[in-house]
C-alpha cells in the first residue's frame, strides 16, 4: 500500500488517502507494461505461456498482447488450429460464406460435428503432455525440441506429419517449419487483412518455432478425431467438407 494512504491515515487526511488508493489501483492494473503474467482463456495457450515461464524464458513476450490482455498470435477457430477472421469465432475454412454455398455449409456443419471430439482430444493431449513435462524434470523437447523437428513431429504429431506429408524421409529443421506453415497456417483467399494477418503470425512463428506448440497440439487434435471418423462419412461428403 503507497505511502500515502498510511500518511493519511496518520494525520486524517482524506485526499492523501484518496490519492494514495488511486496510486494503488493504478499499479494494480496497469497494464503497461503487465504487473503480473498474463495468461490466456485458451487451455493450451495458457499451459505453453506457464511452461515456458517455468524455464524462465522471454517467450510470451513475442505472443504479442493488446491493452485488454488478448494474445494476438494465438486467435484460434473454434472449431480447429487455423487463425479465425477478424471479430469472428471461425476461420474462413469453416464459416459460412455470404452465399452460403453448400460447399461452405457443409464445411461448417462438419466443423461443428466434430467439436466436441476435437475438445476432448485436444484436453487430453495437454495434460497428458504436461505432465509428461513435469515427470521428466521439466524437459523442454517434451514440448518442442531445440533440433531435431522431424523425429519429434513423427512421434507425437503423427497425424499432422502424415498431413503435411512429410513422414517419408527426415526433414531439416528450417525446411519443415517452412512446409507445414504453408501447408496448415496459409490464407489464400481475397481478403488484404486477413492475409496480412496470417503474415504477420507466420512470420514469428519462423522466427521463433516453439510458438508453434499450441498450433500443432490443436491440428493434432482435429486431425486425429477426423480421420477417425473419416471412413464412415463417405468420398462425396469428405469432397464437400473439405476435411
Amino acid at each position: 500500500m503507497p505511502a500515502y494512504v498510511f500518511s493519511g491515515r496518520e494525520h486524517g487526511c482524506a485526499e492523501l488517502i484518496a490519492i494514495g488508493s488511486a496510486m494503488g489501483a493504478i499499479f494494480e492494473f496497469s497494464r503497461h507494461p503487465p504487473r503480473s503474467p498474463q495468461y490466456s482463456d485458451v487451455a493450451e495457450v495458457s499451459a505453453f505461456l506457464q511452461v515456458y515461464d517455468q524455464l524462465r524464458s522471454p517467450l510470451r513476450e513475442a505472443c504479442g498482447w493488446t491493452e485488454t490482455g488478448v494474445c494476438e498470435l494465438y486467435q484460434f477457430c473454434a472449431y480447429c488450429w487455423r487463425r479465425s477472421a477478424a471479430g469472428k469465432s471461425l476461420c474462413d475454412h469453416h464459416a459460412v460464406d455470404g452465399e452460403r454455398s453448400s460447399a461452405s455449409t457443409a464445411r461448417y456443419q462438419a466443423g461443428r460435428r466434430l467439436l466436441g471430439a476435437f475438445e476432448r482430444q485436444r484436453d487430453a493431449m495437454l495434460t497428458r503432455e504436461i505432465l509428461e513435462f513435469h515427470e521428466r524434470d521439466m524437459e523442454v523437447g517434451v514440448i518442442f525440441p531445440d533440433q531435431g523437428l522431424w523425429a519429434w513431429l513423427c512421434e507425437r504429431r503423427p497425424h499432422v506429419a502424415e498431413e503435411v506429408q512429410v513422414r517419408a524421409a527426415p526433414w531439416s529443421d528450417e525446411p519443415l517449419i517452412d512446409h507445414m506453415i504453408g501447408r496448415l497456417h496459409t490464407y489464400k483467399g481475397p481478403a488484404l487483412t486477413t492475409r496480412q494477418a496470417y503474415d504477420a503470425v507466420n512470420a514469428r512463428f519462423r522466427r521463433q518455432p516453439a510458438l508453434l506448440w499450441p498450433l500443432l497440439l490443436r491440428a493434432e487434435a482435429w486431425l486425429a478425431v477426423r480421420n477417425q471418423r473419416r471412413a464412415n462419412w463417405g468420398g462425396r461428403r469428405n469432397q464437400l467438407t473439405g476435411v
